[in-house]
């Protein structure tokens, strides 16, 4: 559907504004699967909250074109970051949520990528890593 591939790309913009700075050596949004995995997560959203993601990224897309004109994919990324910065402290509460779900789900989907995991010092999963005997029981104490 035309509509969530456009989500897709808005989506795409807001976690390049989120994660995206001079000061860190993140890897680029577009040099990771995040596009993939923010289209694994929403589309395992339920129809409801997929509507409502959809409106959201609508009324982003609007604010921004009002404001820039330009629609917020097509911003640069200082300008989407700021566009969101305002989302943040809006005084409708929706737009407040808005912000804070797209950071959630931006954010996750981001970091979630094992490509990220060196530049922010996250060294994967423990599973494996340390071995355990099965059989061993933690020593507690004497419990009397």
């Amino acid at each position: 559907m035309e509509s969530d591939h456009l989500m897709g790309r808005v989506l795409v913009a807001a976690t390049e504004a989120f994660v995206s700075s001079d000061d860190n050596h993140l890897p680029p949004v577009a040099d990771t699967a995040t596009a993939d995995r923010l289209a694994a997560l929403v589309s395992q959203l339920p129809p409801d909250q997929r509507r409502l993601l959809r409106m959201g990224t609508r009324a982003l897309q609007g604010i921004s074109l009002l404001r820039y004109g330009r629609r917020f994919h097509r911003l640069p990324t200082d300008r989407a970051r700021r566009l969101l910065q305002r989302l943040e402290r809006a005084p409708l509460k929706p737009l407040r949520r808005l912000h804070r779900v797209l950071k959630m789900l931006c954010q996750y989907a981001y970091f979630a990528g094992e490509e990220t995991w060196p530049a922010c010092g996250y060294g994967g999963p423990w599973l494996g890593r340390i071995d355990v005997a099965a059989d061993a029981a933690p020593d507690v104490g004497d419990l009397s």
